[in-house]
């Protein structure tokens, strides 16, 4: 689980390589929010993020992608929101803890 100020801007979800010896092939993997389960809003809490990310072949055992997660800033009291961040093709070699992480948005407007 990541944490982020609601007026800090960004934080960065990485997935890792955990496969033991060099790929031989080019892996890639797609990173995204999803739009259920969390309570931040999509364009008010935070902007929708997508990206796949490519381990190409030769790479080894904890190689790192990562995407950036964009807060914003709003005046709402609202207590903290989460955002869900997913593997939404996983390739078996390449990890996100679960395939799921959390971001806690932490209100500033209280």
């Amino acid at each position: 689980m990541l944490s982020v100020g609601e007026g800090n801007g960004m934080v960065q979800v990485c997935a890792t390589l955990s496969t033991v010896e060099a790929s031989e092939k080019d892996l890639t993997v797609t990173l995204a929010t999803i739009n259920s389960n969390g309570t931040g809003i999509v364009g008010i809490d935070y902007i929708s993020a997508s990206s796949n990310l490519i381990f190409t072949s030769g790479s080894t055992d904890n190689a790192i992608r990562c995407i950036n997660i964009f807060v914003l800033e709003d005046d709402a009291l609202e207590g903290n929101q989460t955002v869900i961040v997913m593997l939404t093709t996983p390739d078996s070699d390449v990890t996100l803890g679960t395939g799921m992480t959390s971001i806690i948005i932490t209100d500033n407007d209280g």
